[in-house]
Parts: structure tokens; sequence; C-alpha cells
């Protein structure tokens, strides 16, 4: 958005370059712009948004600032500014920007998206700031990921909407089917409420969108859904052994020797169990997308816990099948404290190693 005409070659491709991405290259030209015309407040406000692009916050404040030195009334600056400010943390001087941006521009959708951006947090504020953005330009799909993205955050916060939030994030997915923000959080949203397939199938699709933007969040969310998965066939193996253990165990008498055995029945829910654990199994793997095994299983062979319970539900199943071909219960006894004891282990150890993690990554 040119806020008054400016003649230079040099910043018409420097906006050229921005519009393409090269956000790097159009910061270097807007410098020199400025550095030959330091009123241009134009191109001081496209440095601080090329800036915002690179994730410099703080030159973009100083950009942003610069341009309302020379036009304290420059929506654009306003909006930089808001924006700048909000990504340093400061969350009174973003509000007011974007307040003042609305005042002066009441009918700019921008103005709305930015003023609903920083106040993302209290939704009595951002909420009614997006649906009139959206009463604006109904058809934008950053519009509606924007607004799916503040439902999304009150549901996390106890609120049901995200109901709501994922209605607006495939809002956003039916007008631009490729926007890999929407995919993701209604991956999210879907993950959230335990449709683990889907949320996996929404998450690889965004990974081949956008990988290099969004390849560390999705490795992270498909490891989630790869541990979810697993906590499940946890779950179903430990109701195999305990249906066996409690329907089909029983004590023989053999001469003067008392054996537990596993009956006939026992041995018949034995099968039909792990017959049932198979076809999750096979059913979940299929469900994966051939071209996708190569994602899942960079993420899963880094994922120690997650190798782990594969482990330890591959010796249970064992156990169980030794159980039914003697006829011995003897396997079931080790088997159930396998499947308790274990699964208490393996969720100590994964606090243990995010634990280990989030240390590393914590601020010095």
């Amino acid at each position: 958005m040119i806020e008054r005409p400016v003649a230079s070659t040099r910043f018409t491709r420097a906006i050229h370059l921005e519009q393409l991405g090269r956000y790097a290259d159009a910061r270097k030209l807007l410098a020199e712009e400025l550095a030959s015309d330091p009123d241009n407040a134009t191109a001081a406000a496209y440095l601080a948004d090329s800036c915002l692009s690179l994730g410099d916050f703080r030159a973009a404040a100083a950009a942003a600032d610069a341009a309302l030195r020379v036009e304290p009334d420059s929506e654009f600056g306003l909006r930089a500014r808001a924006l700048a400010r909000n990504a340093l943390g400061e969350a009174g001087a973003a509000e007011s920007a974007a307040r003042r941006a609305v005042e002066l521009g009441p009918d700019s959708a921008a103005n709305f998206r930015v003023l609903a951006a920083v106040t993302r947090s209290d939704p009595e504020v951002a909420l009614p700031a997006i649906q009139r953005a959206l009463e604006l330009t109904p058809e934008n799909a950053n519009l509606h990921w924007l607004r799916g993205s503040i439902l999304l955050q009150q549901s996390k916060a106890g609120m049901r909407t995200a109901g709501q939030a994922a209605a607006a994030f495939s809002r956003a997915l039916d007008i631009d089917p490729e926007h890999p923000a929407a995919a993701h959080d209604l991956a999210i949203v879907r993950l959230r409420s335990g449709r683990l397939g889907a949320a996996a199938d929404g998450l690889l699709r965004v990974g081949e969108l956008d990988p290099a933007a969004m390849g560390p969040l999705v490795r992270r969310n498909i490891g989630l859904v790869v541990h979810r998965a697993l906590v499940r066939l946890h779950l179903l193996m430990f109701l195999v052994v305990g249906a066996v253990l409690l329907f089909g165990a029983a004590p023989e008498t053999s001469g003067s020797r008392t054996l537990d055995i596993v009956t006939g029945p026992g041995r018949l829910i034995g099968l039909a169990g792990l017959a049932v654990v198979v076809a999750v199994v096979i059913f979940g793997l299929r469900s994966v997308p051939r071209r996708q095994w190569p994602s899942v299983w960079s993420v899963f062979r880094t994922d120690v816990v997650s190798i782990a319970r594969v482990l330890l539900l591959g010796a249970i199943f064992l156990l169980v099948l030794l159980a039914i071909g003697t006829g011995s219960a003897d396997p079931i006894g080790v088997a159930m404290p396998c499947v308790v004891f274990g699964a208490l282990a393996l969720q100590f150890l994964r606090w243990i190693i995010r634990s280990v993690k989030e240390r590393r990554h914590a601020p010095a």
C-alpha cells in the first residue's frame, strides 16, 4: 500500500522483491533508498515490513518509528509499529498503534486485521476486530485463518470454540487450498479432538505445502500423533492381557501340583484380541500414503519413548502369543506388570526427556 508516489526505480524494485518474498534483498534496497531520501516515509514503512518478515523486530520497530516521524498519520507505518512492538512484547504500545490506525482508516481491513493480531489474547477486542475485517474482505483466506487461530487459542484456555476454529480454518482452505497455516491449525484441532488419522493426514500435507517454514513444527506435531497412537495401542494391549487374565486363566490340578493355565475360551479371547491389535496396526500404517512413510519414519526414529514403547508392546504381544500356544498362564502373569509398569516408566521417561529439552532451549 504505497501512501505517496515514489518515482525511484530502486524503490519500485524493492517493492517487487518484497512481493516475491525476497525480503533480505528488499531490505538492502530500501535501506539504500532511505540513505538517499531520509524523509521517504513509505520506504521506511516498507523497510519495517521487510524486517518483520525477516524476524528482525527491533529493526522493524525503528523503521516504523522513522516512518511515523515523517508522516505521523501513516496507517502503513502504524500497522508496522503495532506488529513490531507486539513481537517485542510491548503489548500496550502495539495496541495503541493498531487502534490509531483503525481510527484513521475505519474502512481498512488491514487495520482491523492488525488490531486483531496484536490483541488476540483478548478475544473481546480481537474477535470483533477480525469480524469487521471479514465484513470488509470476506474472501480473504488469511483473515479466516486469523479468526480461527484466535478461536483455537480460546479453546486451549477452556472455551468451547474448537468447532468454530475448525470451521474458520476450513473456510480459509476453501478460499486457498494451499494455505499452510490454516491446514496446520485445522490438523491441530483434529489432533486435540482425538482424530489422529485426520490430524496426521493434515500435518503431512502441510509438510508438502511449506517444508521450509513449517517443517520443524510439523515434525513435532507428527511426533505427538505417533505418541498418542501408540498410547492407544498400549491401552488396547492392556485390555487384551486383562481379558485373558480375567476370563481365561484358571488353576488346574495335576497330581500334587496346581498350575495356572489358559483355558479354551481364554485362548479364543487372546487370539481375537491379538487379531484386533494386528488389524489396528495395519489400518494405521495403510492410512499413511507411501510417499509420506519417510517423513513419519524420520520422526519416529528420533523418538526414544516411541521406540521403547513399540519394543515393549512387541514383547507383550509375544508373551500373549506364547500363553495361547502353550496354554500356560505364566507368560500372561509376566505380561500384565509389563503393560502397567511399562506405561508408567515410559511416561516418566517422556517427562525427563521433555524437561531436558526445555532446559537446553531455555534462555541463559
